[in-house]
């Protein structure tokens, strides 16, 4: 075999640039965070107002020392997508679990766990003791809605807590009131508690979300602990598949927020409210639910930019409605991958075959030229004129065969953003594979797809140097993609495995005709 080695490392090192390039791009969790961190350098920002806003972060809870004699009693709560266990102790949530389909069957996913006085959400806590024993003094549902209220005395007064959970969609509200027995020598000021969704792989990153003017930023926790916010309209935690965040403050009870850190990837977002002597009432919307559109969209517009598509996600989110909708017959997101691949092919058929004709011209003018330079080497006259009226006759090939390839890029990493951030796909199986939304842990689909892009350089390569390096090139992206979510495999695999048919369907059709 006669090659150069500059033939064999040149596709290769394109092929590693092009991979790093995407990698950074397109597969770095992170980049979107690391964006928004360097744009905060040198961001100016308005003075406040508001004097008091000046002053230390109150992460602490101080609660009653004494303990009425009130039982616990615990109030589930179940809606269209979770179960809210609620306590009178700290009148708060305790438990939610949300309503996750695998494979036709109904998992509940744990967001909110807690194990002790201060891991309770929606805890109203004050800036001196905390009641902590509420008597529930109501508790009504209807067909849209279910309704629990707490009360607590404390020292110079009671708090009334309201909670409206919401049926049919994510919103919880809670209306606080403050009851005064007569006016209070000294300032209260509330603060209400909420923690992050549990993450459901250890690797899922909790990030904040808050409102800056009209747009929605969210950036990783760490780098955040020491700030607060200036009276936000939204503002809350998220991770891979859960949002917890407050969406609407009515009584502009919030006048700054910040977080805490509860540990280990575990955080807690803190409304603060005003200093108040006198009769208060707030009330306040939350989200609680997962990153859905359908589900975001409907307690808040806002919401729907906390989807991780990106740029993308012009592109992005039609393929997940297309997926589900598919989904919706076949009852497998294996299978549903699998036809979606085929209906994208389908669509790029005509763009294809053009490239292939291109490709198939513009290796027939390689040859002509090739033959017209050794023929006429010495004479260059005769070279130049040679070569004009073989441009004139078959002209230059276009572009076009770059053209399947181009059109799949963007398809391929909008849905590399699908299948890693969507919970419609968390934990789904397919044949071997336990979870489509992580790698194949057994590495047939990698292996698969490198065997298959070997064949189709065999039928597509016309002579070695180019056989070499779309080997190599097969081999690169075959280790690339053993990185990838299962189900982005299996999208390349079978594209892959379809460009052998339809390259040998073409060959068989060519040689009867």
């Amino acid at each position: 075999m006669n090659f150069k080695f500059k033939d064999f490392l040149i596709p290769i090192s394109f092929a590693f640039l092009i991979t790093l390039f995407c990698q950074y791009m397109f597969f770095n969790e992170n980049s979107d965070v690391k964006a928004h961190e360097q744009l905060e350098s040198g961001r100016s920002k308005v003075a406040p107002r508001v004097k008091e806003v000046h002053r230390p972060l109150d992460l602490e809870i101080d609660f009653l020392d004494t303990k009425p004699s009130i039982e616990e009693k615990n109030s589930l709560i179940e809606t269209d997508f979770a179960k809210f266990l609620f306590s009178n102790y700290g009148a708060s949530i305790v438990k939610a679990e949300f309503k996750h389909s695998v494979s036709g069957k109904e998992q509940l996913l744990k967001t909110i766990n807690a194990t002790a006085k201060e891991d309770r959400c929606l805890l109203v806590a004050f800036n001196e003791k905390t009641p902590f024993y509420y008597k529930l003094i109501n508790q009504n549902a209807t067909d849209e809605i279910a309704l629990l209220s707490y009360m607590a005395d404390f020292d110079g007064g009671k708090i009334i807590k309201n909670f409206k959970i919401y049926k049919h969609i994510c919103q919880i509200d809670l209306e606080i009131i403050i009851e005064p027995a007569k006016t209070l020598s000294e300032d209260i000021r509330l603060r209400i508690f909420y923690p992050s969704p549990l993450p459901l792989d250890v690797n899922d990153i909790i990030q904040g979300i808050f409102n800056e003017a009209n747009n929605v930023v969210k950036r990783a926790i760490p780098s955040l602990l020491e700030r607060y916010w200036e009276i936000p309209s939204l503002f809350g935690l998220e991770d891979r598949y859960f949002v917890h965040a407050m969406v609407k403050d009515t009584n502009k009870f919030t006048q700054r927020g910040y977080f805490k850190s509860m540990g280990i990837n575990s955080y807690f977002s803190i409304l603060e409210g005003p200093a108040i002597k006198d009769k208060s009432l707030w009330n306040l919307s939350f989200y609680f639910g997962p990153k859905k559109s359908a589900n975001l969209v409907a307690v808040d517009q806002r919401l729907e930019k906390v989807l991780d598509y990106g740029y993308l996600a012009v592109i992005a989110k039609p393929l997940l409605s297309i997926l589900v909708f598919i989904y919706g017959f076949v009852h497998s997101y294996g299978l549903a991958i699998i036809l979606l691949t085929i209906l994208i092919k389908l669509l790029l058929l005509p763009f294809t075959l053009r490239g292939e004709q291109s490709m198939k011209k513009r290796v027939e003018f390689q040859k002509k030229l090739q033959y017209i330079q050794q023929k006429y080497k010495d004479d260059k006259h005769a070279l130049a004129q040679a070569r004009a009226e073989l441009l004139k006759k078959h002209g230059m090939a276009d572009m076009a065969g770059c053209w399947p390839l181009l059109l799949q890029f963007p398809i391929f990493f909008a849905l590399n953003r699908v299948l890693t951030n969507s919970i419609e796909l968390y934990h789904e199986p397919f044949l071997w594979i336990p979870n489509l939304s992580a790698k194949d842990p057994y590495y047939v689909l990698p292996i698969l797809i490198g065997i298959s892009m070997i064949l189709h350089s065999l039928f597509t390569a016309t002579d070695a140097k180019q056989r070499l390096s779309t080997f190599a090139i097969a081999l690169l992206f075959s280790a690339f993609s053993a990185g990838l979510p299962a189900g982005l495999s299996l999208f390349i695999f079978v594209s892959a495995a379809l460009s052998v048919v339809q390259t040998k369907l073409y060959s068989m059709v060519k040689k009867s005709a």
